[in-house]
């Protein structure tokens, strides 16, 4: 919560432990006795509204939270199937394809991860992702096997290319440094 958050809050916390004494120094006891009822009623209600929008806050915060596991599973799934077929191409494809998979991974890891805090994203990665996807288009499959691999590493780039658009959009939309934080990949 920012400075300016809790200044207002501690302010208002301070004016109304400030003002108790006053008011029962003002008030007698046998004027307030008869609204104590009333006041139990009120704080119920504002306890009840409370606990509804907190439990809406965590939802929200939690279905945003899974839906950026998942796209980042699906992200990874899909470059991982790019990885596997750059492995079955003979050379120089092998390399042409693996080489900008690997730096993909890398890069998204090491240096955009950080970014979507800032509600950015790495246009180094966007050429990387560029490159695979073309270098996936460009093969030409010759047999019935290398033809289904094929087919499956174009679906692969297909996703890849979504889910890579979508957990950008999602950082940008919804407030970074918590998905960020909670999506963060394992390891240096």
């Amino acid at each position: 919560m920012p400075v300016l958050g809790i200044v207002p809050l501690l302010a208002g916390s301070a004016a109304a432990a400030g003002l108790l004494p006053a008011v029962s120094r003002a008030v007698p006891l046998a004027g307030r006795k008869p609204n104590n009822d009333v006041l139990g009623f009120v704080y119920a209600q504002v306890g009840v509204v409370y606990a509804v929008v907190l439990a809406m806050v965590v939802v929200g915060v939690w279905d945003a939270r899974s839906r950026a596991h998942e796209n980042t599973y699906t992200e990874t799934n899909a470059l991982l199937q790019i990885a596997w077929y750059s492995r079955t191409l003979p050379q120089p494809d092998r390399g042409r394809l693996g080489a900008p998979a690997e730096q993909y991974t890398r890069t998204v890891i090491h240096m955009e991860w950080p970014l979507p805090g800032e509600q950015r994203d790495d246009p180094g990665a966007w050429r990387q992702f560029t490159e695979i996807r073309e270098s996936v288009n460009t093969q030409q499959p010759v047999t019935g096997a290398d033809q289904a691999r094929y087919q499956g590493a174009l679906e692969a780039v297909a996703q890849l290319g979504d889910a890579r658009r979508e957990r950008v959009n999602e950082a940008a939309t919804a407030g970074g440094p918590e998905l960020s934080s909670t999506t963060r990949p394992a390891g240096p």
